[in-house]
């Protein structure tokens, strides 16, 4: 017979690692992932149990393996984009601001 997978929850998932993230960062790795350098997206497997959202100690190793493989493989790219413009809320928030002295 195979052996179930021991479900943990976001906050016990994030105690296990050396930089010990919030909850909610686990929470944002399963609902939204994160993008690798192909634009693709990596997502934490999780499973539903009433309100509660779990995952594993072995998903949670191959969704950390997964990303740091992609992000490895990539060399970093230097770009020569220009900054986006200020809104016109930002350019008075700016004015509003050095007109305070800060």
């Amino acid at each position: 017979m195979d052996k179930k997978p021991d479900y943990i929850d976001f906050r016990a998932a994030a105690s296990l690692l050396e930089s010990e993230p919030s909850p909610t960062t686990v929470w944002r790795w399963a609902r939204h992932g994160v993008t690798l350098p192909d634009g693709s997206r990596l997502t934490l497997p999780y499973i539903r149990s009433g309100k509660r959202m779990l995952t594993t100690q072995q998903w949670l190793t191959d969704f950390l393996r997964q990303w740091y493989e992609a992000e490895d493989a990539t060399p970093p790219q230097v770009t020569n984009e220009q900054p986006k413009p200020l809104s016109p809320s930002d350019l008075n928030a700016d004015r509003e601001l050095t007109e305070a002295g800060l």
